[in-house]
Parts: C-alpha cells; sequence; structure tokens
C-alpha cells in the first residue's frame, strides 16, 4: 500500500518534480522590477482610469459632507467598491442591479401578498 502511494506522489509531481522539487531546488524568478511592473510603470489607462475613481470618490464625498450625513465617509468606500475599469462594465453592473432589485421587489411583495397574517417571517 505504501508503494502505491510514493508511486502516485511521483506521478503527480510531473517531470519537473512538482511544487516540492522546486521549493528544494529553488525556482527561477524574475526581476524584482518586471514583477513589479504593473505597480512601477502604469499604463496610461490606469492612470485615467484612477484620476476617475479618485475625482468621483472626493465628489461622493462633498455631496455627502453637503447632505450632512451621519457617515460622510461611506460613500467614497462605495465608490471604490463599485468602480470598474471601464464604462461598459460599469453600465453592465448597474444594469444588473437594477434588475436584480426589481426582481428582489416582486419576490418580496409576492410573499407578503402570499402570506399577509404572518408578519413576524418579514422581519
Amino acid at each position: 500500500m505504501r508503494r502505491d502511494n510514493v508511486m502516485m506522489a511521483q506521478s503527480m509531481a510531473g517531470p519537473e518534480g512538482g511544487l516540492l522539487g522546486r521549493l528544494l531546488r529553488g525556482s527561477q524568478r524574475a526581476p524584482l522590477r518586471s514583477r513589479l511592473s504593473w505597480l512601477l510603470e502604469p499604463s496610461a489607462m490606469d492612470l485615467v482610469f484612477a484620476v476617475r475613481s479618485s475625482l468621483a470618490a472626493v465628489l461622493s464625498l462633498l455631496i455627502a459632507m453637503g447632505m450632512e450625513l451621519d457617515s460622510p465617509q461611506w460613500a467614497p468606500l462605495t465608490v471604490w467598491v463599485v468602480a470598474q475599469s471601464s464604462r461598459g462594465e460599469s453600465l453592465a453592473k448597474a444594469r444588473w442591479r437594477i434588475a436584480g432589485t426589481v426582481l428582489g421587489c416582486c419576490i418580496g411583495v409576492a410573499l407578503i401578498a402570499a402570506f399577509p397574517q404572518a408578519s413576524a417571517v418579514f422581519l
């Protein structure tokens, strides 16, 4: 039984020795600069997205403060959570959220209509 387990482990490891082999031998890594190129050398589109998101977050904070909300700090956080890298993604996400909200409202109304005397269930 033990020999079968060893043979199975060797076959799963592949010709390079798998993860354990790479850990024991050490893997060749790319230089630090090339691994962090996404951070050190952002593209123009990345910069546009960052500026657009930051402006939207500042604007949401100003609106929330102007409305004298109790916790205006949540407005920019919401902007950053829902931010997408392209407007098309944002519009598609917005459509699905609206559809989900409408569907949830319809289901809620149907449940309330089906069980009118069970108000404690909906708390």
